[in-house]
């Protein structure tokens, strides 16, 4: 089977009556699900859906959209998911790259009930199935073509612990390529889908109790795994295999998590469809973070800067897991997609080394592109963004994990401007404004000059207790003015940590959504105050 079509029906006849997807109190049957893929598949063919146009869902995660999904599939369309979230300059950008035939939204209604026996359109292993966007080097986002075989040759890969009968969850946004393996690596296995809504994928008690009683398979970026092993490893022990990914990860969280799971470490650019190498980290304590070996139909290639073959070097790309490229860009993809002696390879842009038995370890980014939390971010789109509001000279880098920027125009002030570029999770962290951004010799920025700098112009945090908190938790400076947790960075997982930090240091029973709700730092610091002191009678 090397196309999406064939393996959606094979599982469906192999499991009809088993559990596809659960929602809350609301599950479906495989026989279910393929009946209400078939009522959206009629009305994407109805209004013109057909072979390689893409159709825009603009759906909430759960059932729904997925059966959406896989009708536009069946159509023999391709779907892509634009974040309600996004600003609505990036939105119109991704559209104008589509040509879209067709929106799904929560107003579109298909008939289910009259759903037709028609056969589905038949794919190809190169059809094309999503597009998925990630950053680029301009205010424009570059939308990833990505093929039918790219998908499925995932499912042969026996160390992402797919198995049909069991639970895999389903966190990720619907816009992201970590949903793929969720989504499509379950139900193509014939496992049981389980779609965690987003207020619960940020609720840690809930969060936990999925981990430790409800799922057999979890992938996690590498903060929300951080997270849980901090508060409470053991809960791993009912997951069969968790697969961690998103960014680097810390040996020290695998190692607290090791004696209860299989962690599995998945590296991927999104151009090579989810994971390019995979390594598998059993209860023995590791020493090392590796990224490991390539995935089922994957080849790997590490080059020095001559292009020769080497131990060290960037890593490239074959196989069958490689995208069909940047869509309407045939520059970029030349770019990208490069000719090695008549094969075609991607250039990750990553280095790596490779040890002795062959497994490969990250070293870092050759480029400007880095993943924070998660997210892959191009920090000279950061900086081409914030250009384009008035910021004058501007620098971004990344400090302690989260993104920061230097200007010598605008400061913070320049926020609200760029939130029209940028979606929130490509905002810096911090925004500097200082006099200069210094350069080498070369005309290169000097980056430890300017943490210098910046280190030197801010000052202390606050003596104030909470402040003092909120400081080491954030790793940011915290000033007297500041008064928005978000403003200076705050996401969900830091959030929950923070919430832990001050309840432990002050007593309070604060929840993350009593901080989510009212995000003010005066607010937290009255909840302190209310807090009485320990009675000094018996």
């Amino acid at each position: 089977m090397n196309d999406f079509a064939t393996a959606f029906r094979h599982s469906v006849s192999e499991h009809s009556d088993a559990i596809a997807l659960r929602e809350g109190d609301r599950a479906v049957t495989y026989a279910e699900l393929a009946r209400l893929a078939g009522g959206y598949r009629d009305a994407c063919l109805r209004r013109g859906v057909t072979a390689g146009r893409t159709v825009i869902l603009q759906r909430p995660r759960g059932i729904d959209a997925i059966a959406a999904m896989i009708g536009i599939l069946l159509a023999g369309g391709a779907y892509t998911v634009i974040g309600e979230s996004y600003p609505q300059h990036r939105r119109a950008a991704m559209i104008e790259a589509l040509d879209p035939v067709l929106t799904i939204d929560e107003g579109f209604q298909p008939d289910i009930e009259n759903a037709s026996s028609a056969e589905d359109f038949v794919r190809q292993a190169d059809s094309l199935m999503y597009v998925v966007f990630t950053s680029g080097t301009t205010s424009a986002p570059k939308a990833v073509g990505v093929p039918d075989r790219a998908v499925l040759r995932l499912l042969a890969d026996p160390r992402i612990g797919l198995a049909a009968g069991d639970r895999i969850t389903h966190v990720s946004p619907i816009e992201f390529d970590a949903s793929v393996i969720e989504l499509w690596g379950g139900l193509l296995s014939g496992m049981e889908v389980l779609c965690v809504p987003p207020r619960d994928v940020i609720d840690p008690f809930v969060m936990l109790e999925i981990i430790e009683h409800r799922a057999d398979v979890m992938w996690l970026t590498t903060s929300l795994f951080n997270f849980f092993v901090d508060r409470r490893p053991e809960a791993f022990r009912g997951l069969r295999r968790v697969l961690v990914g998103g960014e680097a990860l810390s040996l020290h969280h695998v190692n607290k998590a090791l004696p209860y799971v299989t962690v599995v470490n998945g590296y991927g650019p999104t151009e090579n469809t989810v994971f390019t190498t995979l390594d598998v980290m059993t209860a023995s304590a590791v020493s090392e973070i590796r990224i490991g070996t390539p995935v089922a139909g994957t080849e790997v290639i590490v080059v020095d800067e001559a292009g020769n073959a080497a131990d060290e070097g960037e890593l490239l790309a074959l196989g069958d897991g490689l995208a069909l490229g940047y869509l309407n860009d045939p520059d970029k993809t030349a770019r990208s997609f490069v000719d090695l002696a008549g094969r075609r390879a991607y250039r990750t842009g990553d280095f790596v080394a490779r040890g002795p038995d062959g497994r490969l370890a990250y070293r870092g980014r050759i480029d400007s592109q880095v993943k924070v939390s998660g997210y892959r971010i191009d920090l000279q789109e950061v900086e081409h963004a914030f250009l384009e509001c008035g910021a004058g000279t501007a620098k971004a880098f990344v400090d302690d994990g989260r993104v920061q920027l230097a200007v010598t125009e605008g400061g913070d002030s320049l926020r609200e401007a760029a939130a029209d570029f940028l979606p929130g999770y490509m905002q810096p962290q911090q925004i500097h404004l200082v006099d200069v951004i210094p350069t080498k010799p070369n005309g290169k920025v000097d980056l430890p000059a300017l943490k210098a700098l910046i280190e030197r112009r801010l000052a202390g945090p606050s003596a104030t207790s909470v402040r003092t908190v909120i400081a080491e938790q954030l790793g940011v400076a915290v000033h007297a003015e500041d008064d928005d947790l978000f403003v200076l960075g705050a996401d969900s997982i830091a959030i929950w940590t923070l919430v832990a930090a001050i309840n432990d240091e002050f007593g309070t029973e604060l929840t993350l959504f009593d901080v989510l709700l009212d995000p003010r730092i005066s607010s937290l610091e009255a909840a302190t105050q209310q807090v009485a002191p320990p009675s000094a009678a018996a």
